[in-house]
């Protein structure tokens, strides 16, 4: 077998699997705890998980790097119904749609934003230090933003 799409494979079950095992957790946690609170919470795991994915990638371990695809997946679960959940309480009824509409929006354009610029950083020679920065460097803007 193709060690190539075996690890392909592992790495997108790993990184949904927490959506089909911790989604309705998630949604329950959202909806029970101070949604703001939760939130950073989500953007600390996110900043962990990054620095874990450092250490991962500069180490060569490829147990670490699917590990941090479950993790990151993890937080995912746990932030997505955040992000949504928290609107009503900083938008009137009337501005709701748009909010909505501008959480999709800033999702859809970070998903190809992050391919695009991964591809490049994959592409370069000395990937290490530029990948450390980039990957700790949004986790950090993140969690600032929460």
């Amino acid at each position: 077998m193709d060690d190539t799409n075996l690890y392909v494979n592992l790495a997108a079950g790993l990184f949904i699997l927490p959506f089909f095992l911790f989604l309705t957790m998630a949604g329950q946690i959202a909806d029970r705890y101070d949604k703001a609170l939760v939130i950073r919470w989500c953007k600390v795991a996110e900043l962990v998980i990054a620095v874990f994915a450092v250490v991962s990638v500069t180490a060569e371990s490829v147990f670490g790097m699917l590990t941090v695809l479950f993790l990151l997946g993890l937080q995912s679960t746990f932030f997505g119904p955040l992000k949504y959940a928290i609107l009503p309480q900083h938008l009137r009824e009337t501005e709701l749609v748009g909010g909505n509409a501008q959480i999709e929006m800033g999702t859809f354009v970070a998903i190809p934003l992050g391919t695009i610029v991964g591809g490049v950083v994959a592409a370069m020679t000395e990937v290490d230090l530029v990948m450390s920065v980039l990957v700790v460097g949004v986790a950090l803007v993140g969690l600032g933003s929460a």
